[in-house]
């Protein structure tokens, strides 16, 4: 007796569905894997783009932020009611011409020491602030600019606030010179963002104090430093 196997009707059929069905599929691995490959390209671009929005934002709004805080340590500093003339001493002749100038150095000194100290207490207390970043506004979207949960900012400042006072001189009209003496105020901040970290330089000039000199500025004077940078341009100087 011969053993025959039984073959039932669609099996041979059955197995070339499955064996296309593994074609297929292994067809479409490489698709599949550059579909993969190309949104995770996408996704990265899109987060270093949305890191450099962020980063730009953050900075300009702590030195906004810094800039106020340090224009409010002048102001503070200013509060005795601090004028040229407690700057500058000036000896006039009998027309009414200055003859000789001196700075006060001592008031001058003063001055930015209470700068540099209560600026260093204004940037320290933003620490205690957070800058929220709508993320509508991230996006570029004018639409969701207000929308969309905020990211936080942390405000740090690093080092010392160094001021520097600064003496400069431009003609105010015929045979006449104005006088400006103005602070300098010099700082760091870094912010943190979540697993991102930026220094922001923060530098402002603040005039303190100026005063309209009649005839020539005495030439001692010209040469002479408030402790910063002079700008003395072609002026007529007197002896």
């Amino acid at each position: 007796m011969i053993f025959k196997p039984k073959i039932f009707p669609g099996a041979n059929f059955t197995q070339e569905v499955v064996v296309m069905g593994l074609r297929r599929r292994r067809k479409r691995w490489p698709f599949l894997l550059l579909i993969g490959l190309g949104l995770a390209v996408g996704f990265a671009l899109l987060e270093v783009s949305l890191a450099q929005t962020v980063i730009a934002f953050t900075k300009t709004e702590a030195h906004w932020k810094a800039t106020k805080a340090i224009n409010q340590a002048v102001l503070a500093s200013l509060d005795d009611g601090t004028t040229y003339d407690d700057l500058v001493r000036t000896q006039k002749d009998s027309r009414g011409q200055v003859i000789f100038m001196e700075a006060n150095v001592i008031t001058i000194n003063r001055l930015a020491s209470q700068t540099s100290l209560r600026a260093q207490e204004q940037l320290e207390n933003l620490s205690q602030e957070s800058i929220s970043i709508p993320l509508g506004q991230v996006l570029g979207s004018k639409l969701l600019a207000s929308y969309g949960p905020k990211v936080g900012v942390e405000l740090t400042p690093l080092g010392t606030v160094k001021v520097q006072v600064r003496n400069s001189f431009e003609s105010a009209g015929i045979n006449q010179t104005r006088h400006w003496i103005s602070l300098l105020v010099q700082s760091r901040l870094q912010v943190v963002i979540p697993f991102i970290e930026a220094e922001v330089p923060v530098e402002v000039e603040i005039p303190v104090a100026d005063a309209v000199i009649v005839g020539p500025v005495p030439g001692t004077f010209l040469q002479m430093s408030l402790g910063g940078r002079n700008s003395t341009p072609n002026l007529p100087s007197g002896p």
